[in-house]
């Protein structure tokens, strides 16, 4: 199958090139998590709920967060694709580049939001006779999946353009679905893949480790693996489907 194909592809992008991914994304990942812990959990809900809501700490995680995380995936996708690699403890802040990646996220968002609300309402409709007055967590989980796994899948199609935006390549958002065109069912395995590995990685370990310093550093482990196969994927995704590269 393409799907797996891709998955482990991208699996061994990451840990074939461990040392440079480590380089790569090392020292920022360190920074992301140490602001997190430094300011410890942030819920906007519970703030909300509460009414004290402390929009320093949360601005600030959120910013360190996102520059990091898109300083990360825009030096790894041109890694990758472009065999650029400095050499450097932090790789190379390409602004502009990390400007384009952002713009077009936010333009997959856009995109993804709506399809969100109408799939969410859909399952509703079709889930409702079959939910109690009380939810189990394992329905809850079903009908979350039944929304998320398509939305991964449009997700990844879209998102093709992010690697190109990277590159500093025009492909935009039709040209990212056109090249993924004909591959939906390559695209929907490749979701329910992805989307079954980060929960079996990330969701158990909590309960079963605790919050105590093994599940903290497993947490982190764990997110570090996710961040890095994810952006791995695409940039499979875009030497495959848009540079006709092999799948070796």
């Amino acid at each position: 199958m393409k799907s797996v194909d891709i998955f482990v592809h991208s699996i061994r992008q990451v840990f074939g090139n461990l040392p440079a991914a480590l380089r790569i994304s090392g020292a920022l990942f360190v920074v992301q998590a140490a602001v997190r812990l430094f300011f410890g959990p942030i819920d906007p809900q519970a703030m909300a709920e509460s009414g004290q809501v402390s929009l320093g700490p949360l601005l600030m995680v959120t910013v360190v967060t996102l520059v990091t995380s898109l300083w990360i995936a825009v030096a790894w996708h041109r890694y990758v694709l472009l065999q650029e690699d400095t050499g450097a403890a932090v790789p190379a802040f390409r602004g502009d580049r990390i400007a384009g990646y952002f713009g077009y996220s936010i333009l997959v968002a856009l995109v993804l939001i709506p399809v969100a609300m109408v799939l969410g309402l859909m399952v509703g409709v079709v889930a409702a006779p079959f939910m109690t007055a009380e939810p189990t967590m394992g329905a809850a989980l079903v009908v979350g999946l039944l929304v998320y796994v398509p939305m991964v899948m449009i997700g990844y199609r879209l998102s093709v353009v992010l690697p190109a935006a990277a590159l500093g390549e025009p492909l935009g958002l039709p040209g990212a679905w056109n090249a993924t065109k004909g591959e939906t069912g390559s695209m929907l395995g490749l979701a329910v893949i992805s989307v079954a590995c980060a929960i079996a990685i990330q969701v158990p370990a909590p309960m079963i480790l605790g919050d105590g310093p093994i599940g903290l550093v497993w947490q982190i482990v764990a997110q570090w693996v996710v961040v890095m196969v994810g952006a791995s994927i695409l940039t499979t995704l875009y030497g495959h489907y848009v540079q006709q590269r092999p799948l070796l």
